[in-house]
């Protein structure tokens, strides 16, 4: 009897130690929030599914419009092997409207761990779209994020190892629309604390900066940024971090217009005094910057006038009609930087080429200077190229534009670098070295994939 009453005992731990089964959680535009979930008796609400959902599960939102009235929360504690998504059911794109929330209320919020949200749309937030306040390893993907009155992602206390992948955003900030200077205003997609990865992306048009850096060990890498009315990359306060082979060619658009000119395409800064993290080890290299804009590329030491610090600036093409200069840099000992195997363009014939007075510490070796009315000495190095760069097709503001064709003076001009591909990802070097700018040569057949 003891032995039985023993084996029925380990029987009920190895039961009660089994893993529940993950499960679907159907969520239709006809459904119940009072139903159990499945296909046949679906949920009414995003809202409802992920109060209900447990790791493993998986949330399938069926097409249509959504009309939330209440934020939405995430904060279970999700693993790696046992994520909570949410993803369409059936091959549409189904969209959740927060028009019907009360003022200043956050969309989705997530202090939750390991949950991706993928190939929906969310619209009209009444403050931000995704705030990810204390939540880890959140993964936002092909999302269309839109209209929302601050930005389509916020993070904060302790979050970290955010991944906003392959999205589409635009027109957000409407805090700031019209625009007010001086006001103050979110970064559409802003980065804070530590490990997120934004690439793939495409934000335009929104009312503030379109992705602000901040904290530290970010990667933005892979995005189409263009005609954002601040600044199109906001590098700021931020270490240990790559900013790489993003496509940001401005139009000019009249409605995000600043100081009479499209953004700055990327700015490097250190404008919080308060902040203990300075622009520190910081890479900047294979971006596409063109369009007509204030500047290409700037730095400022912001309010709190400190200098960057270990910053490398390599391998872009800076090709602006810019009505200040291409390439800025405030007075300071920037020491330990590098600014090399650049192509740097300055459509504006009007405008100098570059501003750095009173600025030191930052090498030049080996970039490309054109245009504008004047070139200072202190950016003058070795190896350095005076001439057309001779795009395929400068005009055109697609990035296989900016491509050198094979008699450009940039083709095999560089030094051997740490990089090791171009703006598409291609190898470096094509030729007997690397190209100076962000793309190399290649003939049309080989760039398509024939090689």
């Amino acid at each position: 009897m003891n032995v039985h009453r023993a084996l029925l005992a380990g029987l009920g731990l190895l039961l009660l130690a089994a893993p529940v089964a993950a499960r679907d959680w159907h969520v239709r535009t006809d459904g119940n929030d009072s139903a159990d979930g499945t296909s046949a008796t679906p949920l009414a609400s995003l809202r409802r599914a992920l109060q209900l959902a447990a790791p493993g599960d998986v949330v399938r939102v069926h097409g249509g419009t959504y009309f939330e009235t209440a934020p939405i929360d995430a904060n279970a504690a999700a693993t790696a092997g046992m994520p909570i998504v949410v993803e369409p059911a059936d091959g549409s794109r189904p969209v959740f409207d927060a028009s019907g929330m009360a003022a200043d209320s956050n969309f989705v919020r997530i202090g939750g761990s390991h949950y991706v949200f993928r190939g929906l749309e969310f619209r009209n937030a009444r403050r931000t779209t995704f705030s990810v306040w204390g939540g880890q390893d959140i993964t936002i993907e092909d999302c269309w994020i839109h209209h929302g009155v601050r930005g389509a992602l916020y993070p904060g206390n302790g979050a970290v190892r955010i991944r906003f992948v392959g999205n589409r955003v635009w027109r957000n900030v409407q805090v700031n629309n019209p625009p007010v200077e001086g006001s103050g205003w979110p970064s559409a997609v802003n980065l804070s604390d530590d490990g997120d990865v934004v690439a793939g992306n495409r934000v335009f048009e929104n009312f503030g900066e379109g992705i602000g850096v901040y904290g530290r060990q970010h990667a933005v890498r892979d995005n189409v940024v263009h005609d954002n009315w601040s600044v199109d990359i906001y590098v700021s306060n931020a270490e240990l971090s790559a900013i790489e082979r993003n496509t940001l060619l401005s139009v000019g658009t009249a409605e995000f217009l600043r100081f009479g000119a499209a953004a700055i395409g990327i700015n490097l800064a250190n404008e919080s005094a308060s902040d203990p993290i300075r622009l520190d080890a910081i890479r900047v290299a294979n971006n596409l910057i063109g369009g007509p804009r204030r500047r290409c590329l700037g730095q400022w030491n912001g309010y709190s006038g400190v200098p960057m610090h270990a910053v490398e600036i390599r391998a872009n093409t800076l090709a602006c009609a810019a009505s200040d200069v291409a390439w800025h840099a405030d007075a300071g000992d920037h020491g330990g930087s590098m600014f090399a195997g650049n192509l740097v363009w300055q459509r504006n014939p009007a405008r100098p080429v570059a501003s750095v007075a009173g600025s030191t510490g930052i090498g030049y070796d080996h970039n490309l200077w054109f245009g504008g009315d004047a070139l200072p000495a202190a950016v003058q190095g070795a190896g350095d190229v005076y001439a057309d760069p001779q795009f395929a097709n400068a005009d055109a503001l697609d990035a296989e534009g900016f491509q050198p064709i094979a008699s450009s003076p940039a083709v095999d001009a560089a030094v051997p670098a740490s990089i090791a591909d171009d703006l598409f990802g291609l190898p470096r070097p094509f030729g007997a070295a690397p190209d100076l700018g962000a793309i190399e040569h290649r003939p049309l057949l080989l760039r398509d994939g024939f090689e």
